[in-house]
């Protein structure tokens, strides 16, 4: 990459520094260290992080650092007082405060050779810095959690690949300080920082948890969370997972809201990425296909973005799946093609595995995703979605107890997920597998009551109502089927049952013709 700050221009390529025309001479240890300093140009760099990257773990000693920094300060033309590019924080670190862009090496070929220089920068992820909570009540007990809890945040966060976030080394600097956001922000480079408070009190645990904004200020989402004291490990595991899959949704919706979006043209590839997460849940004809554009838009302004190549497959696999597509064969290739570019890109993203492993239904291998889904829980063992995914292979190829296993975790993960629809359907689905169709009916009309349910949905409920003779309760969703989708019919109903089991296509091929769908 090529990084621009003044008249100064490195290369990490050709491993050369430049002032306009002129080579800077560099010995490789300061040259190391400018490229450590502009990569973490958002937040303080430690001396240990410094040891780390440009002596590879040797002990040093503090004159030595204090030596490069000096040299590479002669080299910019900077000094101790002026500290222009590397300013000195005392007891964290050093950080590069200069203006500075990073220009993809190829991206700085075209423009030369055309004789432009308007170049664009590439964009970066959100970053989150976790900090150490407070504690009050019962010091034992409440001082390790507050420490327990946001170290086991970080650690669940991190599977989040699309996500920076701040090592503990660097946020826990913080530790008994009063916290500033604007602090959070200059020193560590986090637009977000979750923060919290542990309270032991006669025997029971109280944590509560938030998220800010660091720009604005603003709470972007907040939870409250208590069980005895006995069960603190339950309680951390219940924490870390609900702190992981609201920030996978109200984090990007919170970007979303920031954007102009009148000036959607003008979107760089991670604006484009949140845009795109804000409608890919909405399970519409038209909210999937702005979805989809917005993908694609991020793929075309970074190519390496693995986010937005499996944002692309998921909405290509809903396009299947709910019946919206007009040529089928090239919409399961697409969402193939597109899962596998994820994969490779981030191969240890659960979200896209998750979606690797959903573009095989679509070819009817439910059992071949099975091993992708694992990968997502192994991943991340938080992560609801993974669960859901693996709870939906596990039911249709009749490991029940499994699947109900799976279900039940996502949704303890997740309460409020968008895709909490497909989890309540599974338990219908078990249900019906055991032949409890009372059970049946009630879970199929909780999934069809559900924010964001679908046709198939409603269409299930009408099917386990003709189960039990109810036919005002088939007349009723079998309505409501109609009016989500009017063109709801066979062909819709069947595409929603994978044939890897025939029991249940069986079950939906005869209601459908029950009810008077259209082939």
């Amino acid at each position: 990459m090529r990084y621009e700050f003044d008249a100064f221009t490195l290369d990490t390529d050709t491993r050369e520094l430049r002032c306009g025309t002129t080579a800077v001479a560099l010995e490789p240890q300061v040259f190391d260290l400018l490229v450590l300093l502009l990569e973490n140009r958002h937040r303080v760099v430690s001396k240990d992080e410094i040891v780390q990257r440009v002596w590879f773990g040797r002990v040093v000693s503090d004159w030595t650092i204090l030596g490069r920094i000096k040299s590479l300060r002669q080299a910019l033309g900077d000094d101790g007082s002026a500290q222009k590019y590397i300013r000195t924080l005392r007891g964290q670190g050093f950080r590069f405060v200069a203006p500075a862009k990073l220009v993809s090496i190829e991206s700085a070929k075209t423009q030369e050779a055309s004789g432009t220089s308007d170049q664009k920068t590439v964009a970066a992820p959100p970053c989150i810095a976790v900090l150490p909570f407070s504690a009050i009540g019962d010091p034992e007990v409440g001082r390790s959690l507050a420490d327990a809890i946001p170290r086991e945040l970080i650690r669940s966060l991190s599977s989040v690949r699309w996500l920076r976030v701040i090592a503990h080394g660097s946020s826990f600097r913080f530790r008994g300080q009063t916290i500033e956001f604007q602090d959070v922000k200059s020193l560590l480079g986090a637009q977000y920082c979750i923060s919290g408070m542990v309270e032991a009190l006669a025997g029971r645990l109280y944590v509560d948890v938030e998220m800010a904004d660091t720009r604005t200020g603003e709470v972007v989402w907040a939870i409250r969370k208590e069980a005895p004291i006995d069960e603190v490990q339950r309680l951390r595991t219940e924490i870390a997972g609900a702190v992981l899959n609201i920030s996978e949704f109200e984090l990007p919706e919170h970007e979303a809201r920031l954007l102009d979006v009148d000036d959607a043209e003008n979107l760089d590839a991670w604006s484009s990425l949140h845009l795109g997460i804000r409608h890919m849940y909405r399970f519409n004809k038209a909210d999937t296909e702005i979805a989809r554009k917005m993908f694609e838009r991020a793929v075309t302004l970074e190519p390496t973005l693995a986010r937005a190549h499996a944002g692309i497959s998921f909405t290509t696999f809903q396009r299947v799946f709910l019946g919206y597509s007009s040529d089928l064969a090239a919409d399961r290739l697409a969402a193939r093609r597109s899962a596998e570019e994820s994969v490779l890109l981030q191969p240890r993203d659960p979200f896209s595995n998750v979606v690797m492993g959903r573009s095989l239904w679509l070819t009817g291998d439910t059992e071949a995703s099975k091993p992708w889904f694992d990968r997502a829980v192994l991943e991340s063992p938080n992560y609801a979605f993974g669960r859901y995914a693996s709870s939906w292979a596990k039911v249709f190829t009749s490991d029940y107890a499994g699947g109900n296993e799976m279900t039940d975790l996502a949704i303890a993960l997740s309460p409020l997920d968008p895709l909490r629809g497909g989890m309540l359907c599974n338990k219908m689905w078990i249900a019906l597998a055991a032949k409890d169709y009372d059970a049946a009916v009630q879970w199929a009309q909780r999934t069809a009551l559900t924010p964001g349910a679908h046709a198939g949905h409603a269409m299930f409920a009408a099917m386990t109502n003709r189960l039990v003779g109810n036919d005002e309760g088939v007349s009723q969703w079998l309505k409501e089927t109609k009016r989500r989708n009017p063109g709801f019919s066979k062909s819709k109903a069947m595409a929603l049952v994978p044939r890897s089991h025939t029991e249940f296509r069986a079950l939906t091929e005869e209601a459908s013709v029950a009810l008077g769908l259209p082939d």
